[in-house]
């Protein structure tokens, strides 16, 4: 069962702490973002583990590669500002 392999625990809670990093960006910028980014690490990890059938280190990986991925697009659009 998928409900208990590693790599759907670890994308479970990436998935939270990805909601709870848009909604500590939304008080500083007024711009709720945690649903989009629980959306994107959750449609990353079910990518990595439904398709590429990978474990728990590419769940990590994967995840980190969003994180700084956000990050430089939110670099970005506030350069623009």
């Amino acid at each position: 069962m998928i409900f208990y392999d590693p790599a759907f625990i670890v994308a479970c809670v990436i998935a939270i702490a990805f909601y709870k990093a848009g909604h500590e960006e939304a008080k500083s910028t007024g711009r709720n973002s945690a649903w989009l980014w629980t959306g994107l690490s959750v449609a990353t990890s079910g990518m990595v583990i439904g398709v590429m059938q990978a474990g728990v280190w590419a769940v990590l990986i994967a995840n980190v590669v969003l994180f700084l991925a956000i990050g430089a697009v939110r670099a970005a659009l506030d350069r623009n500002k």
